[in-house]
């Protein structure tokens, strides 16, 4: 079996203007996300993501169609 977790980091986002949709961009949100991984210890990476919600993934069986 297997299973798959979702969890989700906070971060924050510096920026110029009170819009962020003005002064944010995709580039700035990756170093954003990147510096606070790299911020945080691993212990501190497994308990803010808090991977509390699991499901199991369901393989398809292929048929042999030789």
């Amino acid at each position: 079996m297997e299973y798959n977790s979702r969890g989700f980091l906070g971060f924050s986002v510096n920026h110029k203007t009170e819009n962020s949709d003005n002064s944010v961009s995709a580039d700035d949100i990756r170093k954003a996300i990147i510096k606070r991984l790299a911020d945080l210890t691993d212990e501190d990476l497994i308990q803010c993501v808090e991977l509390d919600d699991t499901v199991e993934i369901k393989k398809e069986i292929e048929n042999d169609r030789a």
